[in-house]
């Protein structure tokens, strides 16, 4: 009988390296993205770029999914657009939203920009040296607004199987020129 209970937690462990289960926490892996400001300050009525950057704790770049969340506070930044959008496996472009379910849990931010990307059956997104810039979002500062910092944020809305996710927002500096 101790021979099968040793067998079974071998088994077990086996099974949760390979899934990247709890039970052994400390081997799991990430993805990783992080925001980038193109500028550190940025001028009251000015415009300026956040690129979206993606990484991978162990570097394993045949993963099957990402999706994220942008989060910013309307009340000061426009959303304005994008450019060199990452092309394989995106699920749409970039799509503009109401915060409602507050999953940023920043009561500051109220709108979000979805990015999503998908290879389910293949598992080789995104076959591309790591870390990837996914996409630049442009922004817009509004006119008239009290110069201070803005936090951009990033929530995860779905990822591989047995990774976890880390993200990294963005605190963006606001000037009187």
């Amino acid at each position: 009988m101790k021979i099968i209970s040793k067998i079974l937690l071998m088994v077990a462990i086996f099974v949760g390296l390979l899934l990247g289960s709890d039970i052994c926490p400390a081997l799991a892996s990430d993805q990783e993205v992080s925001l980038l400001p193109g500028s550190s300050n940025n001028p009251v009525g000015s415009s300026f770029t956040l690129t979206v950057q993606y990484d991978v704790s162990d570097s394993d770049n045949t993963l099957t999914s990402l999706g994220v969340r942008v989060h910013f506070d309307s009340t000061k930044l426009d959303f304005t657009g994008f450019e060199n959008l990452f092309e394989t496996g995106k699920l749409a472009d970039p799509q503009l939203q109401d915060d409602v379910a507050n999953n940023d849990n920043d009561d500051n931010t109220d709108k979000l920009v979805l990015l999503s990307y998908s290879d389910p059956f293949g598992g080789t997104w995104p076959k591309q040296n790591l870390p990837l810039t996914l996409v630049t979002f442009n922004f817009s500062i509004k006119k008239n607004i009290q110069a201070n910092a803005t936090k951009v944020n990033i929530s995860r809305v779905t990822g591989h199987v047995g990774y976890g996710f880390v993200g990294k927002g963005a605190v963006v500096n606001l000037s009187n020129k």
